[in-house]
């Protein structure tokens, strides 16, 4: 089955979602317990002070009772009962605790407790013998809610020990704020959740939009309309993006115009020698020709010319293509140079020219011998046809930018590059007033780049060509 990729719209907006959603759950869980945690503390300690005030209520009934005694001399449970109960509501304890009047296993106080929930757990407890009756705090669950309570006897009044009293408070109260209290915080956090949603989606809109844009934009340059691209200034990143499409785009053009214009050259300039060899074969076969010999010549040079042709095409397409196999090693280039002027030597011999060279030692470089002799011996025979009466070749070290180059330039006497000439002097085909077919020094450049070099050439007395090669120790 295949999974249809997310878009960079959907990648920006689920994960903002997700926490967006994620977060505010975890801060209302934290919050929750936290206010729990709080709540229930301030109840034990509401539990406290409310013990804290019947302590000193009693004190005070305690010296009543004494005082009655002297008087009458008799004393009721049940009126005493009725005392308590009439004091501790008296004392105005906190709404929220509840106290009751016990006495062994019976509630005195208060009499109706039909419907007392509290009343009724603390009586089944008490018939279990499951009742604490200290002066701490306990905490138990009666129907679902959290309750504190603390029993403790009347041991104030020496007539009334079977007495004690209780007091329960309850989280109800608490937790119908704490209830509250998180509506209207949820209620908060869906208002900031759809707002941040809705910037996100903007957010995310602005950032896919104008990278889909430029998709259909590349898509109509893959499709060979090498469209410019609009600049969208929305972010440096997509503005960058925008930027290098439309270079794309540009080099596209001119290499497919490059190209068209390689492919009419080449056909040319392959036609030439192939509409020279057909016509002399059929003077041949026509018996055109008194001397089938001479017309034989013609085909053998036009063959041969040919032959060159279709090699150093590729040789170009191989180098431009990265495809060509280097073997790349470390020479001296004086020692290279001085073996490639053997080779050239008769043809400055029959140019009747005079060479000079200014050789530096330990000029070392790692190189493609293959295509560095080609390359050499390129500019050498070019220069031979250019020059009035001398050559200079020379190598030496030249420091640019911190880094060491090896460095060989060819110079003449001849009249130099024409200016108009000099920026298209390395394109393919393009030849000067005395070039053959104007592929020599395209190979020639490519082939030092290749090697990770540069070739340049400037006007001096005449033509120089400078060839750089990264030194080699």
């Amino acid at each position: 089955m295949k999974f249809r990729a997310k878009t960079i719209r959907t990648q920006i907006l689920y994960p903002f979602l997700i926490i967006l959603i994620i977060l505010p759950v975890v801060i209302i869980i934290f919050f929750s317990i936290g206010i729990t945690f709080i709540m229930q503390n301030y109840a034990k300690k509401e539990l406290s002070n409310t013990v804290t005030t019947m302590e000193a209520l009693l004190n005070s009934l305690e010296t009543n009772e004494l005082n009655q005694g002297e008087t009458t001399g008799t004393s009721d449970t049940e009126e005493m009962a009725r005392e308590l109960s009439v004091g501790l509501t008296a004392a105005q304890l906190v709404g929220n605790t509840k106290f009751y009047i016990l006495q062994e296993k019976e509630i005195l106080y208060p009499l109706d407790i039909k419907n007392d929930s509290i009343a009724a757990y603390f009586t089944e407890a008490m018939a279990k013998g499951n009742m604490i009756k200290d002066s701490k705090i306990h905490k138990c669950r009666i129907d679902r809610k959290t309750c504190f309570y603390t029993c403790g006897l009347l041991k104030h009044f020496n007539t009334y020990t079977d007495l004690s009293i209780l007091f329960v408070t309850t989280n109800e109260y608490y937790t119908k704020w704490i209830f509250s209290i998180n509506t209207i915080l949820i209620i908060i956090l869906i208002l900031v959740v759809s707002i941040s949603a809705i910037f996100v989606l903007r957010i995310a809109d602005n950032i896919s939009r104008p990278i889909v844009d430029a998709c259909i934009y590349a898509a109509e340059i893959g499709k060979g309309d090498f469209i410019s691209v609009p600049i969208v200034e929305s972010n440096e990143e997509i503005k960058q993006f925008c930027f290098s499409l439309n270079e794309m785009s540009t080099r596209l053009k001119d290499y497919d115009e490059t190209q068209k214009q390689f492919m009419q050259n080449a056909s040319h300039e392959l036609r030439t020698p192939l509409m020279s060899i057909q016509g002399y074969a059929e003077g041949i076969e026509n018996d055109v020709f008194p001397d089938p010999k001479e017309a034989a010549q013609v085909i053998k040079k036009e063959s041969l010319r040919l032959n060159k042709l279709v090699t150093e095409l590729l040789t170009l397409s191989r180098i431009e293509n990265h495809t060509y196999t280097h073997d790349l090693q470390i020479f001296n280039l004086s020692d290279l140079i001085l073996d490639y002027l053997q080779r050239v030597n008769g043809l400055l011999m029959k140019s009747h020219l005079s060479l000079k060279t200014e050789f530096s030692e330990n000029i070392f470089a790692l190189l493609d011998e293959g295509l560095f002799s080609q390359t050499v011996i390129n500019i050498i025979s070019n220069a031979t046809r250019y020059a009035k009466n001398e050559i200079w070749i020379k190598t030496y070290l030249e420091t640019i930018d911190g880094k060491e180059f090896s460095c060989v330039e060819i110079s003449d006497d001849g009249e130099g590059i024409k200016s108009e000439e000099l920026p298209h002097l390395f394109e393919r085909f393009y030849k000067g007033s005395k070039g053959n077919f104007g592929l020599g020094l395209a190979i020639s450049k490519s082939a030092m780049e290749s090697m990770g070099g540069t070739l340049k050439a400037f006007n001096r007395q005449g033509a120089v060509f400078l060839l750089q090669l990264p030194y080699m120790k």
